[in-house]
């Protein structure tokens, strides 16, 4: 019995080599995804607190009624003044927990990323004004963001953004590759249903290429080595064209034009975290 221990060991330590760069860099590495998850753990319970008291929804920035577009981030949209109403918007959904106080900053940068913490300022600048946390709409800058999430306004898929869905969906992830202009151009490919080494050109960039971490519906985290997750397995970074299980391309994030691909039931599709250019872009809910 002893032996079989001592070879079940030696076959246990052998596996995490294998699996665990070595070196320093390799450390470093393996905590940096362990702190990306961290992140995204905590943001999970944030939510899942918020929706103890808001019928099992989670935060919801602007209109409630799933159907509308959804905005990104909006220059001038930083500061929320007495009484003002904005459009639905879906970093601001994630901004409600650093003003409610369950969340801060510095949870919703990824470590292997460059970017960096929002400076809770009124221009987004760590020279600026101190702004009224409680007076704040949206993080400053795209920057300030490492991470992507559904479009919790879609009409479609919306209703996933609550308590209630099922662990196989995918709500938020490492940021995107997509690159923020009307049409993303970061990659061309489309893709069958195996997965290659060009399909893991998707992964973020978070990471190295080398995947991302997941949250999932039931708020556990997974690194993944490729994006095709969710309940049909899909490009959780791309859209769907035509119906349920339609093999997926490269998405984008305006949704003015009269072909875009529809989302399908369950095509998990997660975010760019920007409109156009910094503007208040609309991330059409086909998106």
């Amino acid at each position: 019995m002893i032996a079989l221990i001592g070879i079940g060991c030696a076959v246990l330590l052998l596996a995490v080599f294998l699996i665990i760069p070595t070196g320093g860099s390799g450390h470093r590495v393996i905590r940096n995804r362990t702190v990306c998850s961290t992140n995204l753990s905590g943001m999970y319970k944030a939510f899942y607190t918020y929706s103890i008291t808001n019928k099992d929804s989670f935060p919801l920035a602007g209109n409630t009624t799933p159907g509308g577009s959804a905005i990104g981030f909006a220059e001038g949209d930083r500061m929320l003044g007495s009484g003002v109403t904005l459009d639905d918007n879906v970093t601001a959904n994630l901004w409600m927990t650093v003003r409610d106080g369950s969340t801060g900053t510095k949870q919703f940068i990824c470590p292997e990323s460059s970017d960096q913490p929002d400076e809770l300022t009124d221009d987004g600048t760590r020279s600026g004004s101190p702004a009224s946390l409680l007076n704040t709409y949206d993080f400053s800058s795209r920057s300030t963001l490492s991470y992507s999430m559904i479009n919790a306004h879609h009409s479609a898929v919306g209703d996933r953004w609550n308590a209630a869905v099922k662990a196989d969906w995918v709500i938020m992830a490492d940021n995107s590759n997509n690159d923020f202009s009307a049409v993303s151009t970061r990659h061309t490919l489309t893709y069958g249903a195996s997965t290659t080494d060009a399909q893991l050109m998707e992964n973020t960039t978070n990471h190295s290429g080398d995947g991302q971490n997941i949250l999932f519906g039931d708020g556990h985290v997974e690194f993944a080595v490729d994006p095709f997750q969710g309940p049909d397995q899909d490009n959780v970074y791309a859209m769907t064209v035509g119906g349920k299980n339609a093999p997926p391309t490269m998405g984008h994030d305006d949704g003015d034009a009269a072909t875009d691909p529809m989302v399908a039931e369950r095509d998990v599709v997660l975010l760019p975290l920007s409109g156009n250019g910094g503007g208040a872009g609309s991330l059409d809910p086909t998106d």
